[in-house]
């Protein structure tokens, strides 16, 4: 049912999360990996939503640096959402870095509001494995509402 002009609809809350078993995660290079997953709270009533993901990760390079790094979130395991690239340039050698990284994906229909939905922070990269550290990675997660609906 359409939304009254200014009559706003309550976006669900976001929730926070940090690495997968609040461990260490080494990325291999050539697989996506996820390394947060988590539960979100559900929608608020049927409609269409954006997922979002606003991330602090601190990794780790090793004494060769991957070549590239991909970060990806995903809905439920899915294909992912939103992407987003790592500047070559930044990874060298034995650094230990912390990237902001702002995912936020296309609209998707929520047709049952109660529904369970995970969401997945992925990274890929390529040549040589890194890791992300639970220490100074953390996220916070959720759906972003649709104006007007």
């Amino acid at each position: 049912m359409p939304n009254l002009y200014g009559v706003a609809n309550p976006n669900p809350l976001p929730i926070g999360a940090n690495t997968i078993g609040g461990v260490d995660v080494n990325i291999v290079a050539g697989v996506e990996t996820n390394f947060i997953n988590i539960t979100v709270p559900p929608a608020v009533s049927k409609g269409i939503y954006y997922p979002f993901a606003f991330v602090c990760v601190s990794f780790v390079c090793g004494g060769t640096p991957p070549s590239f790094i991909n970060w990806g979130l995903r809905v439920n395991n899915g294909a992912d959402v939103s992407a987003q690239n790592t500047r070559n340039q930044i990874l060298v050698a034995n650094a230990n870095l912390v990237l902001p990284l702002f995912l936020f994906g296309y609209g998707t229909l929520i047709t049952d509001p109660f529904g369970t939905y995970n969401f997945q922070v992925s990274a890929n990269c390529g040549g040589q494995n890194f890791t992300v550290s639970n220490v100074g990675t953390a996220a916070v997660l959720g759906w972003q509402r649709a104006p007007d609906q």
